[in-house]
């Protein structure tokens, strides 16, 4: 079975096919940021919630567009790609996502582990290379780091390798 179209398009040709304007969009935004990482900011306080926005902002995707449209859905929290129709063209955003430590590579395995809680973590290789999502959503890999703007620069630069070969298979 053939990829679904949507796998090899880039984010700027799929914004030029979005069906709302919210979609094309994020699908701009996310060409012109070069990044497709989502924080999962699970953060006590506003005042911690607006400094990481602040300072970790520029290498995230959707947090411009939930401003300025917080009652549009635009897609699926997903695992992997739903885009099975020959006119789908939804977005799929995924959580979890986890890279190993700076000197592991993040392609040799897709799955780091879990929390002990049921949530399992993989790369943003397993994520957007070979299960088809299109953001990779990461928390505690950011949040919990040591210099959370370098971690969502690292998060940011793998999951756009990931997009960026998967357009070349």
């Amino acid at each position: 079975m053939a990829p679904h179209p949507t796998l090899k398009a880039t984010f700027a040709a799929r914004s030029e096919t979005a069906t709302h304007p919210l979609t094309a969009y994020l699908f701009k935004l996310m060409d012109l940021k070069a990044s497709n990482l989502c924080l999962s900011a699970d953060v006590p306080t506003a005042r911690e919630l607006l400094y990481l926005a602040d300072k970790i902002g520029p290498s995230i995707a959707c947090v411009e567009a939930a401003r300025e449209h917080k009652d549009f859905v635009m897609g699926f929290i997903s695992q992997e790609t739903l885009n099975t129709e020959p006119d789908d063209a939804f977005i799929h955003m995924t959580p979890g996502c986890q890279l190993p430590p700076d000197d592991e590579d993040p392609q040799t395995n897709g799955s780091v582990g879990g929390d002990g809680q049921g949530q399992q973590y993989n790369t943003p290789h397993k994520l957007i290379g070979i299960a088809g999502s299109d953001i990779a959503i990461v928390g505690r890999g950011i949040l919990k780091a040591s210099d959370p703007v370098e971690e969502a620069e690292r998060y940011r630069s793998a999951a756009w390798k990931a997009y960026t070969e998967r357009l070349l298979r």
